[in-house]
This record gives structure tokens, sequence and C-alpha cells, in this order.
């Protein structure tokens, strides 16, 4: 395969990229990716740790982790904002909607201090204690690892209809092994799960349906905003809780119709 080293090293930049932006210069887009090359780094450290029994995941990716989540809430903020403008109800959710770009304003701040903490070095040492381990990790670990994913996958697909919980294990298992199996894909001939189009995609948006209606239920409940707003909130809950189970049936169908 490709040296470890060198993965790590191109992950490293690539989030090093973002990292190194300044907070007038961070666009929407970069919250997005910047978390997008954290997954592939968390993903290659699963398979360091699968193949290193003395391998600490969680305690050096634990800053990174603390970046991923930060830049998350912004994320789910603006996208909310955006689901508000796409509903074109945003004059009607006046105060509701500032309430928002000031939570967004609150969360960058603390993203942009957390980052003065960490970055450059902090995250810069975590990253050199994962190097001691990349030589234990070899072709025939690389495919049992994959193949060891693979079957998890392909389980969960095999059933008839999937839940809530099963549908968020599978989205995080084929970001995983689809991530992994890109770094090693030219050097190891492994199965690949077949996919029908689409799958992975309509996971993602049924995810953000899912944050989506979490963070609106608890601002009802909050019980703050006047009935016209509060109104408004609950029209918007249940378009979304419709889009969430439109594409809920959408995944389960692609799933009964999957050749395995």
């Amino acid at each position: 395969m490709k040296t470890g080293h060198g993965i790590l090293k191109k992950q490293e930049k690539a989030i090093n990229h973002y990292l190194d932006k300044s907070p007038d210069t961070f666009t929407s887009n970069d919250f997005h990716q910047l978390r997008l090359e954290i997954k592939k780094l968390n993903a290659f450290l699963d398979l360091v740790d699968f193949c290193s029994k003395d391998f600490n995941r969680n305690k050096i990716f634990k800053p990174f982790n603390e970046i991923f989540r930060k830049a998350g809430k912004i994320r789910e903020l603006q996208l909310e904002k955006i689901t508000i403008k796409k509903h074109q109800i945003d004059g009607l959710l006046k105060d509701y909607f500032m309430g928002l770009k000031w939570q967004e304003s609150r969360e960058k701040t603390k993203f942009f201090i957390l980052i003065k903490l960490l970055f450059p070095d902090q995250l810069h040492k975590k990253i050199n204690k994962i190097i001691p381990y990349l030589s234990e990790i070899n072709d025939e670990k690389i495919k049992k690892y994959l193949e060891k994913k693979n079957r998890s996958i392909q389980k969960l697909m095999s059933k008839s209809i999937l839940n809530r919980k099963e549908m968020h294990h599978l989205r995080k298992q084929l970001k995983t092994f689809n991530y992994n199996r890109k770094i090693v894909s030219s050097e190891n001939d492994v199965t690949k799960t077949p996919l029908k189009s689409g799958l992975t995609s309509l996971l993602g948006k049924w995810h953000d349906c899912e944050v989506l209606l979490q963070h609106l239920k608890k601002e009802i409940a909050k019980e703050k905003l006047n009935y016209r707003e509060t109104q408004e909130l609950h029209n918007l809950k249940t378009a979304v809780v419709s889009k969430r189970k439109l594409l809920f049936d959408k995944i389960n169908t692609i799933l009964l119709t999957q050749d395995f």
C-alpha cells in the first residue's frame, strides 16, 4: 500500500489547509470540508487501531474531535438557516432567524478560540504520536480489516428494513469503509460492497433531517417565541418530518432491491 506516513502527512496537510485560514476568510463550505477531512483522518485511525493493539485511538483523536464537534455545531446552524430560506419563511421567523445568526456568531468565536489553543503545535504532536504504529500496518491486516468492515455493512444491508439506529450505524460504517478503501484500493484486491447509486447521499440527507428536527424540537420546547413564530416552526418541523420519512423509505427501498 501507500506508505502510512505519506497518507498521514497528506491528511494532516488537508486539515491544516483550513485551520490555517483567518476567521474573516473562513467560508460556510470550509466548515463542511474541514469536517470531511477530519472524518478521513478518523477513518484512517480506525485502520491503525485495528492493526495495533496498543494504539490509543480516542486519546490521539481527542483534539481533532473537539474541532470536529465545534465545526459541526456551526454547520448545523448554517443548514437550518438554509432550510428556513428555502421554505421562504425567514421573514415570518424574523426573531428566530436572528437568534440563529447570533448562535452561529457565538459558536464561531468558540471555534476560533479553540483553534488558537490547538493549532498547530498540539495537533502536530498528536500526528507524530501516530507514526510509530504505522509499521504495524501490512497488506494482510488491511485485507482482514476491510473484509471485517464489509461483512458488518453487508449484514446491515441484508435486513429488509432498517430502523433509525441501524441507519446511523450504516452511514458511519460506509463512510469509514469507503475512505479507507480509497486509500488502499489501488494496491489491495478487496471485495467491494455493492451499492446502488445515491445510497450514501440519501443517508447523509436523512441524517441532516434528523439533526435539524432535534434542534427544532428543542427550540419549540423552550416556549420563548411568539405564537406566530411557534406555529411556523411547527409547520417547518412537519415539512422536515415528511422529508425524513420520504428519505427513510427511499433508503429502505434501495436496500430491499440490493443484490448481494
